[in-house]
């Protein structure tokens, strides 16, 4: 397996371990395992040289502002927008939007007649 190869999994299977962890409902779940088997992803990810952009992306959890903004212009900007204003990446803004139950409306389109 190539190195790119390795990070997407690894980068899938950290994301699937944090899941686990916000849900809690794995059968067999065991906090701490996962919690171990992070820090032995990052480590590894480290090694394969792997960093995210930190202008781009912000860790830690969601202030309370930063939910009321995401409510508030979920609707007017585009996600890549949201993430931009938010420094954080479109899959951290989808994702959070989906567990706030935010849902884009569809935009209507305008047909046009030609003379």
């Amino acid at each position: 397996m190539n190195p790119t190869q390795e990070i997407k999994q690894l980068l899938q299977e950290l994301k699937q371990n944090h899941i686990t962890r916000i849900r809690d409902t794995a059968p067999g779940y065991d906090y701490y395992k996962l919690v171990e088997r992070e820090v032995e992803i990052k480590a590894r990810l480290d090694q394969l040289g792997y960093q995210e952009d930190p202008e781009l992306v912000k860790h830690g959890p969601w202030s309370q502002k930063d939910i009321t903004f995401l409510r508030d212009f979920y609707q007017e900007m585009t996600n890549e927008q949201l993430a931009t204003q938010l420094k954080r990446n479109i899959k951290q803004v989808e994702y959070r939007a989906s567990l706030l139950g935010l849902k884009k409306e569809k935009l209507e389109t305008v047909k046009t007649e030609k003379v």
